[in-house]
C-alpha cells in the first residue's frame, strides 16, 4: 500500500511518502493521497485582488485541486483544519489585534474566524470537490481504534448517511464524511501524526489491520495447533538447511563461473587465475611474486626451476611467444648459473573464439617448443587438470611429473 502525505512543510514518515503541496508527485502512483490543510502555516493572506485575499499558495492550491480532478483511481483524504488563528494584511469591518514578535516588529493582523467558511469563501477549492454544508464549530473526539481524536468543527447532521464514515464519541456528530460517487474523504479529525493517520486508515478500511493477539491466546493449545507447531518446526528446520545447501551450491557455481574465466581471460586477472590454480595443485603460493618485466612466475620444486610464462591473446600460439620464454630462461640461467630449469608457457590463445571453434596449436609451434625442452599448456588444459585434481583423479605429484618431463604440447 503506497501513501503520499501532502502538505505545505516537509514532513518525516516511516511508511509515508512526504510532498510539498507545491511539488507533489502524480497522485494515481500512490493508492491513497493525503491532503493536508491542517498546518498553520498554510493560513497567510498576504495578497489581494478584486474578490478579497487569497492565500500565499493560491496558486500551489489550484493546480492541486486540477490533479484531484484528473485522478484516475487514487483515494483522497483531505484533512480540513482545527480551530486556528490565520493571518492577513488586512481586512475591512475587522478588529485587529497587534502582536510583537521578537524583535519588537508589529506582526499582521491576527483574525479568529472560522476555517472552512473562508476557504469556501474564497473559492480555493472547486464545489465539487469540497463539500457545500453546514459546518459548525463544536470540539468533540472520536474514537479510532484504541484511540481518542480531537476535532474543532463537524459536519452538519442533515448529510447522506451513505456519506458518513465516522462520529464523535457522545455527540455522534459527522468528523468524517465521504463523496457519494468517488473515494474522496473529509476529515475534521486532528491526525498530527503517523501513527493517528495510520490508525485512521485501518479504521476507515483503507488499509488492512491486523489487531494484536494477547500473549497467552497465542499459547493457548486448540484442535491441532501442537502437531501444527511441530510441523512447522520441523519444515524451518528443513528450509535452513536447504537454504543452506543452495547458498554452497550457489557459491560453487560462482567459483566454477570464475575459473572459466581461464578461457577468455588475459593480463592480470589471467595471472591470478592462473596463480590460484598452482597454489591449489602444487600448494605453491605465488601471491607475493613480482613481476620485474622478465618472466611471468618462477617457483622451484625437486630442485628444478619452473620458469613461466602466461600469455592472453586473440590468435594462435607464435613462435615469438616460445621464443620471449627462452629468452627469460637463457637470462635466468646465465644470471644465477643454474641449468635445471624447466620453461612453461601457459597460453589462452584465441580467446575471444568459441572453445569449439578455436584452430588447435600449429605443429611447427609443438616442434620448435620440443627441441628447447618448453612445456605448452592451454588454459582449458589447464583447467581439465584442476578437475581431475579435485576429482582425486591425479595428485600432486603427478602434476609435477608433467611439468618435469613433458614438452611441446601438452595432452592430459
Amino acid at each position: 500500500m503506497k501513501i503520499q502525505y501532502i502538505d505545505i512543510e516537509n514532513v518525516e514518515f516511516d511508511n509515508i511518502c512526504s510532498s510539498l503541496i507545491y511539488n507533489p508527485n502524480t497522485l494515481d502512483s500512490y493508492d491513497i493521497n493525503i491532503i493536508s490543510f491542517a498546518n498553520p502555516n498554510l493560513w497567510i493572506f498576504n495578497r489581494k485582488n478584486k474578490y478579497g485575499f487569497v492565500l500565499s499558495r493560491f496558486e500551489d492550491l489550484k493546480n492541486l485541486i486540477s490533479m484531484v480532478h484528473n485522478k484516475k483511481k487514487a483515494k483522497i483524504i483531505f484533512l480540513l483544519p482545527q480551530d486556528l488563528h490565520f493571518f492577513c494584511d488586512d481586512w475591512y469591518g475587522a478588529n485587529p489585534i497587534l502582536g510583537y514578535d521578537d524583535e519588537n516588529e508589529i506582526l499582521r493582523y491576527h483574525i479568529k474566524e472560522t476555517l472552512l467558511y473562508t476557504l469556501r469563501k474564497l473559492n480555493l477549492i472547486d464545489e465539487n470537490y469540497f463539500p457545500m454544508l453546514s459546518i459548525k464549530y463544536e470540539n468533540n473526539k472520536t474514537k479510532i481504534l484504541d484511540k481518542e481524536i480531537n476535532s474543532s468543527f463537524y459536519f452538519d447532521d442533515f448529510i447522506n448517511d451513505n456519506c458518513v464514515v465516522t462520529k464523535a464519541i457522545d455527540s455522534e456528530k459527522v468528523t468524517t464524511m465521504k463523496e457519494i460517487y468517488d473515494d474522496i474523504y473529509y476529515t475534521f479529525l486532528n491526525l498530527d501524526n503517523e501513527s493517528k493517520i495510520l490508525d485512521f486508515l485501518r479504521e476507515i478500511k483503507l488499509i488492512e489491520y491486523n489487531k494484536e493477539l494477547p500473549s497467552w491466546l497465542n499459547e493457548l493449545d486448540v484442535f491441532n495447533d501442537s502437531q501444527l507447531r511441530e510441523e512447522l518446526f520441523i519444515k524451518n528446520k528443513e528450509k535452513i538447511e536447504i537454504e543452506s545447501s543452495i547458498n554452497i551450491i550457489n557459491n560453487q557455481l560462482e567459483d566454477n563461473k570464475q575459473y572459466k574465466k581461464l578461457l577468455i581471460s588475459n593480463g592480470d586477472e589471467l595471472v591470478d587465475l592462473i596463480f590460484k590454480v598452482i597454489n591449489e595443485t602444487l600448494n605453491i603460493d605465488l601471491k607475493d611474486f613480482k613481476d620485474i618485466k622478465k618472466e611471468d612466475f618462477l617457483f622451484k620444486v625437486d630442485n628444478i626451476t619452473f620458469i613461466g610464462e602466461i600469455k592472453g591473446v586473440t590468435t594462435n600460439v607464435k613462435n615469438s611467444n616460445i621464443s620471449q620464454l627462452l629468452h627469460h630462461r637463457m637470462e635466468y640461467e646465465d644470471k644465477n648459473d643454474d641449468k635445471n630449469t624447466k620453461a612453461i608457457l601457459i597460453m589462452n590463445h584465441q580467446r575471444l573464439v568459441p572453445l569449439k571453434d578455436r584452430q588447435p596449436v600449429n605443429e611447427s609451434q609443438i616442434d620448435f617448443a620440443k627441441k628447447n625442452n618448453i612445456l605448452i599448456i592451454e588454459t582449458i588444459v589447464l583447467l581439465k587438470i584442476l578437475e581431475k585434481f579435485r576429482a582425486n583423479e591425479i595428485t600432486k605429484s603427478d602434476i609435477i611429473n608433467m611439468l618435469k618431463n613433458e614438452s611441446g604440447l601438452l595432452v592430459v
